[in-house]
């Protein structure tokens, strides 16, 4: 139980926390409409980490405990990654705002897959 509420916690915590760190990015940004669809597409991970947290109940304990592990550990990566402590020579700065949420898609289909595949 102490695992399920820590998972929730640091995922809304990493959730309104990188939306901060995007925010801050993008306070000189003009157009609304970009604004808008980053906002969309930072938060989308967050958002379905968290829908599936609440359709977990009926899962295995495996398949529930997987879910939490990948929550807080897409929510530690992509924070620090908003942060600025992780960062690739010559990017710009938008890129980890594009790039993070793309690999947490994917790291979120891959283990739901596999959870899937083997029925956890």
């Amino acid at each position: 139980m102490a695992t399920r509420l820590s998972a929730l916690l640091f995922t809304l915590a990493g959730a309104i926390t990188s939306l901060t760190f995007m925010f801050q990015m993008g306070s000189q940004q003009d157009s609304l409409l970009l604004i808008v669809l980053f906002t969309g597409w930072v938060s989308s991970p967050f958002a379905a980490l968290l829908g599936a947290y609440t359709m977990s109940n009926g899962w295995s304990s495996l398949a529930r405990k997987s879910l939490y592990s990948i929550m807080i550990f897409l929510t530690l990566i992509s924070v620090l990654c908003y942060s600025g402590l992780v960062s690739l020579p010559g990017a710009r700065p938008a890129f980890m705002f594009l790039m993070v949420p793309l690999g947490s898609w994917l790291v979120i289909g891959i283990t739901f897959l596999l959870i899937r595949r083997r029925r956890l």
